[in-house]
């Protein structure tokens, strides 16, 4: 059973911010529900008010700007980016992510920005947010700011939002041409699975099918998602080669802090490190070589 709380729909963002302002203690942001409910069923969270932002019309566009850029409002739900994306060369990555998350009941009510704002070390949609270098509106009583998603998720269930802040949208930039993304995930069932591991890829290539850059970054090993940047140094200096693939993955190895749980232990997520660092990025290469035709 839900514990007894104020329920408020803002109509607007200044109102919202003005709400979050003033009660400083025991006031959530309601979008999807589907995270915080369940933790006010468990009893992990007794919130006093929840301020539901879904009826602010800005928070429910998903738009494409004059840049390219994607923006993504606070209540952009993870269906709608699914379905959307799944249509669109430049951000296939993103449908196929959000359509790893849940059930399909779950991607009608969870949220974009709620799945990243929840800051869970298994969360799916962080690390391609974080391969496809999104940054993260904030707004509040201060000036808005943008932080890169890796700056603004600082440990399990915990981000730099501050009293009185939500964020507003996610921007993600308008991906190289000849890009090629990929998202795998390994869990203890096929379907609604929480990852045990998790990776994201990006490569993009150029004229003389030579990676121009690169990303990798790992889920579910570590208390927030891990950019190995040395990695991208490599596919770009070396290629994808089966030398560059195994020094790749010795250092997605050395970066990882995996602990075991429930889910898994330690030894295994390390093995299955190994195994799917190889595979996302094989498969971000071929997408990156069919999207320039070859």
């Amino acid at each position: 059973m839900l514990p007894r709380f104020e329920y408020i729909r803002a109509k607007n963002l200044n109102e919202a911010i003005r709400i979050l302002s003033t009660e400083e203690n025991g006031v959530k942001v309601l979008a999807g529900g589907t995270d915080i409910f369940v933790e006010m069923k468990q009893g992990q969270s007794r919130p006093q008010l929840l301020v539901d932002i879904k009826s602010i019309p800005e928070l429910s566009q998903l738009s494409i700007g004059t840049n390219g850029e994607l923006s993504l409002g606070a209540a952009v739900k993870l269906a709608e980016l699914e379905y959307w994306a799944a249509g669109q060369k430049d951000w296939s990555g993103l449908s196929i992510t959000a359509r790893n998350i849940g059930s399909e009941q779950v991607r009608n009510r969870g949220t974009v920005v709620g799945n990243v704002c929840r800051a869970s070390p298994a969360a799916d949609m962080a690390p391609m947010l974080i391969a496809m270098d999104a940054r993260v509106e904030i707004v509040g009583s201060e000036e808005p700011k943008l932080l890169l998603v890796e700056d603004f998720l600082v440990g399990p269930g915990q981000t730099v939002l501050k009293t009185g802040e939500l964020v507003k949208s996610l921007k993600i930039p308008k991906p190289p041409s000849n890009t090629g993304t990929a998202f795998l995930k390994l869990g203890k069932r096929r379907a609604m699975n929480v990852a045990i591991v998790s990776i994201a890829a990006k490569i993009a290539i150029n004229g003389a099918n030579r990676i121009k850059s690169a990303s990798l970054v790992l889920g579910a090993v570590a208390p927030t998602p891990i950019r190995i940047l040395e990695a991208e140094t490599i596919l770009s200096n070396d290629g994808l080669t089966k030398q560059s693939l195994e020094k790749i993955s010795n250092l997605a190895i050395a970066a990882a802090k995996p602990i075991t749980d429930f889910r898994s232990t330690k030894d295994y997520r390390l093995k299955i490190v190994r195994i799917l660092t190889q595979r996302v990025l094989k498969q971000a290469w071929k997408r990156a070589t069919q999207a320039r035709g070859i």
